[in-house]
């Protein structure tokens, strides 16, 4: 009988790992084959070169348009998985928990997004000691080209809706099946794989994990849908209001940490320490500052996490999810041959070959 259900398990399990597999390999070849399909029709649609010529440069610079660049891995991302739900719909259906929330509930999520935005910054800043700032170059690109409409559709809500589907609604639900904790780690760190560079990877998965806990407290997918639609919706509004703004050089945190080391009445202990601050690369002195900010924030996030769950009436269930599960313990090697199939070892292998690849190439 414990045969069989270990069976009935992989044959949950492994085609789930194979999606994710699929999703990675489509998001790598899909420029190619994109290009080669399109060459392929440019050639038999050109009269002659200088058309097949203006073609090309037409394609060059569509896919030089980040706008039509997040959109595009947004559509590739859910290929996969939307045959995926297809194919399983009704499992999908079943297990999917896109519940509606009460409005204390909703009102909860939108404080605890603010208050973890500090958390991820400072996540986000020491990943940028040792990584490039990819994204925020793309989105920064997508609010000087396209209105603010477009942006948070395309930076906000279309990421929102997909990638919550795909991790939340797919991947984590069939892992938390066998492992809710195993699930809560695997399902983070898929999540900041498939973004495919390191310093999304490091802040995204930590956030993917955040996002399966909210999950698990409110018992909705709707939930991070929300907080991942203020979140993204937040920053490209932030990315509006920053270029409106003035032109005024703004006061660096080194020099910020200059003055408060000039100010009268520091003991001598204070005064050094703020001066050596005040010395330290203006990377370094930012991630201090923001951690600062995000230990106090992480406190608050997390009476807030612990707020919504009893609003919801999950307080106890969770708690006992996030304990050391003596059960679980003792079935863990079961549950890892279950969950760690060779197809998804080997998504994860191509995605940090891929990560480090970037990073050292600068691409």
């Amino acid at each position: 009988m414990e045969e069989l259900k270990k069976v009935k398990a992989d044959d949950k399990i492994a085609p789930v790992n194979r999606v994710f597999l699929a999703t990675v390999l489509v998001s790598l070849l899909a420029t190619t084959v994109i290009s080669l399909v399109f060459g392929f029709v440019a050639k038999v649609i050109a009269k002659d070169q200088a058309h097949f010529d203006s073609l090309v440069d037409s394609f060059i610079n569509l896919f030089e348009n980040d706008l039509f660049s997040i959109v595009l891995s947004q559509i590739v991302l859910f290929i996969p998985v939307g045959i995926y739900i297809i194919r399983h719909r009704k499992r999908f259906a079943s297990k999917i928990r896109f519940k509606m929330l009460k409005p204390s509930t909703m009102a909860l999520l939108v404080v605890f997004t603010f208050t973890i935005t500090p958390v991820m910054s400072f996540i986000n800043s020491v990943s940028l000691l040792f990584s490039d700032n990819i994204i925020n170059e793309t989105v920064s690109g997508i609010t000087s080209n396209s209105t603010m409409v477009v942006s948070v559709l395309a930076v906000a809500l279309l990421p929102a809706v997909c990638e919550e589907l795909a991790y939340r609604g797919v991947f984590y639900s069939e892992y938390s099946s066998i492992s809710p904790r195993k699930a809560i780690l695997l399902s983070g760190l898929m999540f900041g794989m498939l973004h495919m560079n390191l310093n999304q990877f490091v802040y995204a998965a930590a956030m993917g994990m955040v996002f399966a806990l909210i999950v698990e407290a409110t018992d909705s997918i709707l939930s991070t849908m929300i907080i991942h639609l203020i979140s993204n919706g937040t920053s490209v509004l932030a990315m509006y209001a920053v270029s409106g703004g003035s032109e005024e050089s703004t006061q660096t945190i080194s020099e910020m940490f200059g003055e408060m080391a000039a100010k009268e009445g520091n003991s001598p202990v204070v005064k050094d320490f703020f001066e050596y601050l005040a010395r330290l690369p203006e990377q370094y002195a930012q991630t201090i500052f923001l951690g600062v900010f995000a230990l106090i924030f992480g406190v608050v996030s997390f009476v807030i996490f612990i707020q919504i769950a009893k609003t919801t009436n999950r307080y106890k269930y969770v708690k006992g999810l996030l304990r050391k599960n003596n059960k679980e313990e003792s079935n863990s090697s079961q549950s890892k041959e279950k969950i760690l199939t060779p197809s998804l070892l080997l998504a994860f292998v191509i995605c940090a070959v891929y990560m480090v690849y970037r990073q050292i190439a600068g691409v």
